[in-house]
Formats: C-alpha cells, structure tokens, sequence
C-alpha cells in the first residue's frame, strides 16, 4: 500500500500520464511490491481500458535515460580502462558527434569518472562509451540483463530492445550510454540496480516466497536463483559509492534521509515522438537502495509524461522514492525484519545535503583501486587544460518548478501555464505574446514565487 499511495501522489501531483513502481530485495531478486498508476479495479472490468490493466513493470518498455549511465561506466571501470578519478574532457557542455550534438544540462570542462555519474554528464557518458567500443558495451548491457526477459513468471513480460551491435548505428556508442536508443522494461532495471547493489550478481526475480496449504503448512519455498555474475565485486562496491554520492552531492538530494545511506540515481529521458526527440514529453525516474553498504531494498519509481517544468526524475520520481523508504524505516517491524540495518548517527553536518557542502572523499576501496590502475588514471579527451572547479547541483528539495520557455506564447495562456504550475503572475498587459519573461526559463522556482510577463 505504501508504494501504491506514493506512486500516486507523484503521478497526480506531477501531472502525469501514468506511473510504475516496484520495491525488491536486491540480494534475492524478491519482487516485494509492484505498483501501477492508474488504478483500476478488477471487479468492474468493463469500466477499464487494457492500456490501464496491464502490469506496466512488466510489459511498457521505455528509454531508460541516465538511470542507465552507471552500464558503461561499470563496464568501464571493470575493464580498467578508466579509475573513478580519471578525467574526461566534458566539451563546455557541447560535443559534436557526427552530425549531430550531445549537449549537457550544464556547461562542464574536465569531470572525473565519478562525477559524470554524479552530475549526469551526456557528454562524458558518451565518451566512456566510445572508449569502451560497441561491442563491449553491448556484452556488459547483456550481462546486466537487458535485451533479455528475466523469466519472473508473469504473462506478457517484455525483453526490451538491445540490437545486436552490428546493426548500430555510427553514433550508438555517444547515444546508449546515456540511456538512448535501447528499450528496458521496469523488472529489466530493477534486476540490473539488484546486481550493483548485492555484490555484482544478476538474479532472477521472483514473486512467491513461499506456498501454504489449507492447514497453514509450508508446502514449497521459492530459491534464489543466480543468474550470472555482470561484475566483480570490487566494481560494484565502486558503484554503489558513486550512486551514494548521487544522493550526498549530486542530481538526487532530494532522497537524503536523515541517519541512512542512500544510493541511487535519477533519470530524465526525452520520449521519442514522430521520429524524433520530443522537448515537451519525457520519462522522469529514480532507482535507490540502501544503506548504501549493505543494501536490503531497492525501490524504483518511473513516472511518465510529467508536466514540462517537473518533468525531471530528480522533482517527480525522488521524492516518491524518499517517502516509501522513509514510511517503511517507520513501520513498527521494521527493526525486526533488518536487524542488520544500523543508523548512521553522525551530525547533519558530516552528512548533510546542504547545496554548499563540499564532495565528500572517496573510502579507502576506491583509494586503494586507483593505487592499483596508476596507468589509468589520465585524462581523455583532448590536451590539458585547467581543471574546472566542481558545479554543484541544484537540489531538488530546493524548487518545485523549473520555468518554462514562454517566450512566443500568447501572455494569457502563458499565465494559465504559469498559474497552473502554482506560481503568481504579473502581468504587464493582456495582449499579444510574451516577448520578456522574469524569471528567465530554466530557473527554480518555489511554489507561490512571483513571475513578470511583458508582451509585444
């Protein structure tokens, strides 16, 4: 029920088509909850459509966006062609690939390794995927499950779509790693999040646990099935500290808890539309686990078609995914049923998600793997120049509302789009369209700030 109700919440007050979540035992595969947005109810069948009854985690494939970056940054760490510290030219925030350009949300120069995962960087995903060549980012998206049905049992279950690298197109490597031109299905992703969370070993999910019969006796047990291992355990390690560093310092603040190590990382992919990337429809998504060093859930939340302005994961998915984890910590069995779970207990200050903190230190593991790949740790892309100075993220907690563009809208419905989104508005007349608009687009906003709107 707990992620029933916030999954709601987050496709309602986004304004969304629909939702999709699920919550799993990332070191058994035990699929713990699954959840779908729009509701229906099954004893009125003829008042649903089959678009509203499908078990979407199962059978919507999507792009999966920059929830997949953490594929080609494993397989590259793995491969030891890149350490967590090794830089990479970022092209102030524009990279021409072929005929066409990679752009970044913010201009960076130099990024390391870990903050490309950090900090979501196209552009430095791209690159990593291009070092890594086609076909070794095809085999490590295999390993992590993609392309492939998990076998979870339930009718109707999508592979996705991972063409065979042959059939790529010269620009896959820079499209892929930042989650483009593949399909996943929500099982897919939370199977693969699973396999970084445990230790590097994809599972087959399951359903049941256990069956009884009429006298409440055990009949049979469901066994954890291992599937493969998609990395070593060293890697995944490396993994999970990045995505934690996601939640301390990057993209996902917003999923800060207070005395819990949180990992995971957000997703804001453009939905294809017409042949074309669509800059009004997007999937917005968030997949985190915790405590960050030994995780016992996972839970994953996809919301589709969140309004422009809060259509990234890190303003319609984290915040879903924050409350489930915060509900469940507060349930009256919690403590029983993860004894192993200890809080933190540091000050707020040591582990704060203030926008002014500094990026903590990597542990001692990544430490003693950047010792180990010396040879590695360069930098990739093009001559030295300068470091660029680290750009914090904006954290979500900190806005509810990116402005739109509404320069060349009419003012009047420019202001129902503004008001709409629970802004105020002055206007400076009732006519013609909108030639100055303050704040300008792309700022974050509060709710019930002030907007000023000038037409021609």
């Amino acid at each position: 029920i707990i992620l029933e109700e916030e999954l709601a919440k987050a496709v309602i007050n986004n304004k969304a088509k629909s939702g999709m979540g699920m919550i799993m035992d990332p070191k058994t595969g035990e699929v713990l909850a699954m959840a779908n947005y729009p509701l229906f109810d099954p004893n009125k069948l003829k008042s649903s459509t089959p678009e509203i009854r499908k078990n979407r985690t199962i059978m919507d494939q999507f792009e999966p966006g920059s929830i997949y970056k953490f594929v080609p940054i494993g397989a590259a760490i793995e491969q030891k062609l890149f350490t967590p510290s090794s830089k990479i030219f970022c092209e102030n925030g524009a990279w021409k690939v072929a005929d066409y350009t990679v752009h970044d949300t913010k201009e960076h120069e130099w990024l390391t390794v870990k903050d490309i995962l950090v900090y979501s960087s196209n552009i430095g995903s791209g690159k990593i995927g291009q070092k890594l060549g086609n076909q070794m980012l095809y085999d490590y998206s295999r390993k992590f499950g993609f392309g492939e049905a998990s076998s979870v049992g339930l009718y109707g279950e999508s592979k996705g779509i991972l063409d065979l690298p042959e059939n790529w197109s010269g620009v896959a490597y820079s499209q892929i790693p930042m989650g483009q031109g593949i399909a996943v299905s929500m099982i897919q992703m939370m199977s693969a999040y699973a396999t970084v969370a445990n230790g590097g070993i994809l599972m087959k999910p399951f359903l049941i646990s256990q069956t009884f019969d009429d006298k409440n006796k055990v009949v049979s047990t469901s066994k954890t099935t291992p599937v493969r291992r998609a990395i070593e355990k060293e890697t995944s390690e490396i993994l999970r500290e990045m995505m934690e560093e996601v939640v301390y310092n990057g993209t996902a603040k917003g999923a800060y808890i207070k005395g819990y190590h949180i990992a995971g990382k957000t997703g804001t992919a453009q939905k294809a539309e017409n042949g074309k990337y669509s800059k009004q429809k997007y999937t917005a998504s968030f997949m985190a686990f915790f405590p960050a060093d030994n995780p016992v859930l996972l839970c994953g939340i996809v919301v589709d078609e969140p309004v422009f302005g809060r259509h990234h994961g890190a303003t319609s998915a984290v915040p879903a995914v924050k409350n489930c984890f915060t509900r469940i910590i507060n349930t009256p069995d919690f403590n029983s049923l993860y004894p192993q779970v200890s809080q933190i207990n540091k000050p707020s200050e040591e582990y704060s998600a203030d926008k002014d903190s500094k990026s903590r230190e990597f542990t001692s593991l990544s430490m003693v793997y950047e010792s180990k790949n010396k040879n590695n740790n360069k930098e990739f892309g093009q001559d030295n120049r300068a470091d660029e100075k680290e750009e914090e993220a904006i954290d979500p907690g900190e806005y509810d509302v990116i402005m739109p563009n509404l320069k060349g809208m009419h003012i009047l419905n420019a202001e129902k789009k503004l008001r709409d989104f629970g802004l105020i508005v002055q206007l400076n007349s009732s006519r013609g369209r909108v030639t100055k608009q303050v704040p300008s687009a792309g700022s974050y906003l509060k709710l019930g700030e002030t907007c000023i709107l000038d037409s021609e």
